[in-house]
């Protein structure tokens, strides 16, 4: 939980990545946006590594965002995991699911994207929230529905 924690700290979204079993750490100083190193990408380009876990902490309480998902499409990456400011945890793998293109992925998160928008203005409460329930809901259900879409695993959620 020390991602979480240095987010606490700095308001800043910290990563790391487990790469062969050893850990990197890094943030790019950006308030919800963290950038994995070049030394941390040329490691994971390194032909002889075999396994990437990436982690990072968001400064808000959601699960992935369309992006970090995405990063699953990356050769060697087989698990992306999100620490939410409320400390919930979110783990996605590919298990039996599949890994489109990106292009593939690209027109189903666009997809998925303007159903989810769609279908939030269809309930009934949806203009008594604040922006911060609609984007945590929008961004909740998109991340869900991708995840379904391709067959992919979630595991975490509250860790109350």
């Amino acid at each position: 939980m020390r991602l979480r924690s240095a987010s606490e700290a700095d308001g800043f979204e910290h990563g790391a990545a487990i790469i062969d079993g050893k850990l990197y750490e890094f943030t790019s100083g950006f308030g919800n946006k963290v950038k994995i190193p070049e030394s941390v990408a040329d490691t994971v380009n390194n032909d002889n590594v075999k396994s990437v876990h990436l982690l990072h902490s968001h400064t808000n309480d959601t699960p992935h965002s369309m992006t970090d998902l995405e990063k699953l499409l990356v050769d060697k990456v087989d698990r992306i995991s999100v620490i939410a400011h409320n400390g919930d945890t979110f783990s996605v793998y590919v298990g039996h699911g599949w890994i489109p293109t990106r292009e593939e992925y690209r027109q189903a998160a666009k997809e998925i994207s303007n159903e989810v928008d769609r279908d939030a203005h269809n309930i009934p409460e949806f203009t008594e929230w604040s922006v911060d329930e609609r984007n945590y809901a929008g961004i909740r259900e998109q991340a869900y529905r991708i995840v379904r879409h391709f067959k992919w695993t979630m595991e975490g959620g509250s860790l109350k």
